[in-house]
């Protein structure tokens, strides 16, 4: 009898939660002391690991870029030439006597004196010449009457001014285009009064085939052709330049 009452008190205790017995009371077991040293272990590594740098990665690109940047700009060379020159052509006369009119010719024949001034920029020579010249002409070739019979040693003079372009084939050879614009006089006044002449214009603008050879350092040899007009008449000119 008194055991059971022990009993039956002990159940009410447990169901209250009061005693030795109770869930409150009852303590989870410690962590294993093995398993906290490794975790310590783990997270101080992951504390003491270096930070990798970043790296700067340089593009090859950049020294290309660079190089084009630093390119030298094309060297230009200048020069004063002083030059001699032998001109020849021909030109259409007309000589008239009243209402009577036939066609002849001029040939006109000189020397001039020349003063250039040049560029060179590698693999182009340009610039400008002015000139003067003079000398003798004779008229011919008339198939009927009236005739200039004193046209004979005429004489001519000329002050011209040329541009000009050239393509340096090599250190030696160059050739181009230019234009020329001259000025002519000459003297077509004959001693009959009742004949009257008709050169060609004084005043022309014209094409230029243009040759030069660079045969020393400051010497170079000039060929032009020149085309007054399309109707036959070309001029020849050649010339001896000297470096200043």
């Amino acid at each position: 009898m008194f055991l059971g009452s022990k009993i039956f008190i002990l159940e009410i205790l447990i169901s209250l939660g009061v005693g030795p017995f109770s869930q409150a009371q009852v303590k989870a077991p410690p962590p294993p002391k093995k398993q906290i040293k490794v975790a310590t272990k783990t997270a101080v590594k992951n504390v003491a690991a270096p930070v990798a740098k970043p790296q700067l990665v340089v593009a090859p690109v950049a020294s290309v870029v660079t190089a084009e940047i630093k390119k030298p700009a094309p060297r230009t060379a200048s020069a004063y030439e002083l030059g001699v020159s032998y001109y020849m052509w021909n030109e259409k006369l007309k000589v008239s006597n009243g209402t009577v009119t036939t066609e002849g010719f001029a040939n006109y024949a000189g020397f001039g004196i020349n003063l250039e001034k040049n560029w060179t920029t590698n693999r182009w020579f340009r610039g400008g010449s002015l000139s003067y010249a003079l000398g003798k002409v004779s008229s011919g070739g008339f198939d009927s009457a009236p005739t200039f019979v004193d046209g004979i040693n005429r004489s001519w003079q000329a002050t011209q001014a040329t541009i000009f372009s050239m393509y340096r084939f090599d250190t030696t050879f160059m050739a181009g285009l230019g234009i020329l614009g001259r000025q002519r006089d000459a003297d077509w006044l004959p001693k009959n009064s009742t004949i009257t002449t008709e050169p060609a214009a004084s005043t022309q603008i014209a094409g230029q085939i243009l040759m030069r050879w660079q045969i020393a350092r400051r010497i170079a040899f000039l060929q032009n052709y020149t085309l007054l007009n399309l109707d036959g008449s070309t001029m020849w000119t050649w010339t001896a330049q000297f470096s200043l």
